[in-house]
């Protein structure tokens, strides 16, 4: 057992060796691992610590580069910024104003686009912009704007500054141009006459408000240095030459408009050559000079441009228009009862010839103008009112053989056609348009009272290859007659008196290329005449026709479901007398407006017998465009009335209005029987009414018309007579002649007492008022 128990006890033994041996071999294979480990922690430590250092180094160097870029910036800073400021120092010390150092012809003209409230205001700048504005050879005050109200207060101020402007300039530099609007005292206006004159005035425009007789003073005469006088006066009792020497030695271009009168102790010698030797250009507008036998003579020898409008004239003299080349009559002649008008033109290079609204003169010495290029005439006959007849045709023939030799004619032919148609009839006119290639017509209709004077032109033009029609509707009922008995009773249509002119207009028709008709009236008669010249113009390019009305036939009727019902105008069917009616309540314009819905509702225009232009309102804010305007409507509403219906009333409410365009419209009227007349304008140069005989007047009133004569010669039907604050004590005798033995009612207010009186006896007067205001001291 002992064995057994040693035997166990060293297989116990060697079992425990044997695990020593095992747990020493693991512990070997342990300790080695953890060696293994611990070298390989020690090398990656190592590794790390070399990349540490690496990217200190890198982070070092990166921070030594930014460092360094730094600095290259700081120093490329402080290089701008020293470059700045030595440029801003080199500026500053070389700093100079280019615009002031520019020479004073340039600063004076770039000034000249500003007002010259601006070009004042410059002067507060510099020592150099105060010299430019003393020196500146242009003061314009045209346009000059000031927030004064009051009249009188703003005419002070006005006054003050032109007085501080002239007072503020150099001496030595004179003035080129002076132009002023507005309204100055006459005493301040003499005096700042003087100071131009003084400074050597070239140009001098004066647009002046008057409020009495103002006399050009004897230094302006004396002015060598002026060469253009423009003087406008409005509301003005006179402007004229009086005084001095009567002559401008130096004056080149002379314009006047709305002037009274122009005072001269020799008529003929107002506009001679040794009062404007070296006058080139002309013009007076709205003056009233020489209403005498004597006329207006004009010779200039130098005179090259000639305007005339408004002047109310009977006669004009151009003996030495050697150089004249543009003439314009416009407006003034207008022949009046027991007066012959006259025209003596000597003008053989004249090249520009405007005769618009005026009379064909009675008497003419016109010899040809050789170079005449253009040339338009437009007449307005009143005679037929005062005497009967129309224009001669002698007088109208001379006067044509006169531009024979233009290329342009421009031929108004309104109120006259009759006069070409006569001409026509008896043999034509004796001479032919050789030279003519452009003929405009303006004819107030175009039915068989006007073919005859048209075609008249067309047979003497036979080079003509442009022709302008332009056809009004002024009183087409009064166009289709020919005028000629067998003409009429034959039944003589258009069509075939056209036919029977194709020989006679063959030259015209091989050259005409180009047709231009502008029709407002007398579709058919223009229809006619276009097929003819299409027919047989063999060289006609180009045809232009214009209507601003084309007719279209109306519609009657309209449809309800299947139904077709007709439409009946049962308003157009009432009498006239209460369509009349009707439209009396509503102002003159609609019911003009209502003249382009039917032929009906057209002739119930032309017959209208009230005309109220009393609130007649349009958008034209310049005077005398709105003054023109009015006149040429009133003109065509007068002229476009049917010859049998007389005018019970016309009332016209207007401020500025033409002597001559107001004596054509009564005139006019007293044609049409007109029954009551209200007038209420305002115009200059009024100083007479003569010849007021309306035989069917019954009411006349004139209340502040400013007149001195006043001539009532067939008043036997006047009832109602007042005449309020309009004679005015004047350097002229004033004289009042009345005949009215039925008047009832007189009132004579607030006038002077004229020197002159012939007023019959009143056995019907019932009340009379009288109040004489004596203003001559």
């Amino acid at each position: 057992m002992e064995t057994r128990a040693s035997r166990k006890r060293k297989l116990l033994l060697k079992e425990e060796v044997e695990h020593k041996a095992v747990r020493t071999a693991m512990e070997t294979r342990a300790s080695r691992k953890r060696k293994l480990l611990l070298q390989e922690e020690v090398e990656h430590k190592a590794v790390r610590t070399a990349m540490e250092t690496r990217a200190s180094r890198k982070r070092k160097l990166l921070l030594k580069e930014e460092v360094q870029h730094k600095a290259v910036r700081t120093a490329m800073e402080t290089r701008a910024s020293r470059k700045r400021k030595l440029l801003l120092k080199e500026a500053v010390e070389d700093m100079e104003d280019r615009i002031s150092n520019l020479p004073d012809v340039v600063l004076h003209h770039i000034l000249s686009f500003l007002p010259v409230q601006s070009i004042g205001q410059t002067s507060v700048l510099s020592t150099r912009w105060n010299y430019l504005w003393a020196t500146f050879p242009c003061l314009d005050f045209s346009k000059f704007s000031m927030k004064k109200k009051r009249r009188e207060r703003k005419r002070q101020a006005m006054e003050l500054i032109i007085k501080t402007v002239l007072a503020g300039r150099h001496a030595n530099f004179n003035i080129k141009v002076f132009r002023f609007k507005g309204n100055l005292g006459l005493t301040y206006l003499r005096d700042c006459i003087h100071q131009l004159v003084r400074h050597s005035v070239v140009e001098l425009e004066l647009d002046l408000w008057l409020d009495g007789e103002f006399d050009l003073p004897r230094c302006i005469f004396d002015c060598d240095s002026l060469t253009n006088l423009t003087l406008k006066t409005v509301y003005s009792v006179g402007c004229g030459m009086n005084g001095g020497r009567n002559s401008w030695f130096e004056l080149w271009s002379y314009n006047v408009t709305g002037t009274t009168s122009l005072r001269s102790l020799d008529s003929a010698a107002l506009f001679s050559g040794s009062s404007f030797p070296v006058l080139k250009r002309l013009t007076l507008k709205c003056c009233r000079v020489f209403m005498t036998t004597h006329g207006l003579c004009i010779g200039c020898p130098q005179l090259e441009d000639l305007r005339i409008e408004d002047t109310m004239i009977t006669g004009l003299d151009i003996s030495a228009g050697e150089r004249l080349k543009n003439l314009r009559v416009k407006h003034s002649f207008s022949s009046r009862k027991n007066i012959e008008s006259w025209v003596k033109i000597y003008a053989p290079k004249l090249e520009s010839f405007c005769w618009k609204r005026n009379e064909i003169p009675e008497k003419d010495s016109v010899p040809s103008f050789p170079f005449l290029k253009t040339c338009c005439i437009s007449t307005d006959s009143c005679r037929y009112v005062w005497s009967g007849p129309l224009i001669s045709t002698n007088a109208t023939i001379n006067f044509l053989s006169a531009v024979v030799s233009a290329r342009y004619l421009c031929i108004h032919i309104l109120l006259d056609e009759k006069t070409y148609s006569t001409i026509y009839f008896e043999g034509g006119l004796p001479f032919r348009f050789l030279n003519l290639t452009t003929l405009k017509v303006h004819t107030g209709g175009f039915g068989k009272t006007d073919i005859p004077g048209v075609v008249c032109l067309l047979k003497n033009a036979p080079l003509l290859d442009t022709l302008k029609l332009e056809i009004g509707y002024y009183g087409i009922a009064d166009h289709q007659n020919w005028g000629i008995t067998l003409l009429d009773n034959s039944g003589y249509t258009e069509e075939q008196f056209w036919e029977s002119e194709a020989q006679a207009l063959r030259s015209f028709l091989d050259h005409l290329k180009i047709l231009k008709i502008d029709s407002i009236g007398s579709f058919e008669s223009a229809i006619i005449a276009t097929r003819f010249m299409l027919k047989h113009g063999s060289a006609l390019q180009e045809l232009e026709t214009f209507n601003p009305n084309p007719v279209t036939p109306p519609n009657n009727t309209y449809r309800h479901g299947n139904q077709e019902i007709s439409k009946e105008d049962r308003i157009s069917n009432l009498p006239d007398g209460i369509l009349h009616h009707i439209l009396s309540f509503l102002p003159v314009k609609s019911i003009a407006q209502t003249s382009v819905s039917s032929t009906r509702w057209n002739y119930l225009w032309a017959t209208l017998p009230c005309l109220d232009f009393s609130e007649f309102s349009m958008k034209e804010k310049r005077r005398e465009r709105k003054r023109e305007a009015m006149e040429l409507i009133i003109k065509t509403v007068l002229a476009g009335r049917h010859a049998n219906f007389n005018i019970k009333v016309f009332r016209f409410d207007g401020r500025h209005l033409g002597l001559t365009c107001l004596l054509d419209w009564i005139c006019q009227l007293v044609r049409h029987s007109v029954e009551e007349l209200e007038l209420d304008v305002t115009f200059g140069g009024v100083n007479r009414l003569n010849n007021i005989g309306c035989p069917e007047l019954e009411d006349f009133q004139v209340e502040r018309t400013k007149i001195n004569g006043l001539d009532i010669s067939s008043g036997e039907r006047l009832k109602n007579l007042r005449v309020i604050n309009s004679f005015r004590a004047s350097k002229n005798e004033s004289w009042v002649k009345i005949f009215a033995p039925k008047l009832e009612t007189f009132c004579w207010e607030n006038n002077e007492f004229p020197e002159e009186c012939s007023v019959q006896s009143f056995p019907f007067l019932k009340t009379c008022r009288i109040c004489i205001t004596s203003s001559r001291g």
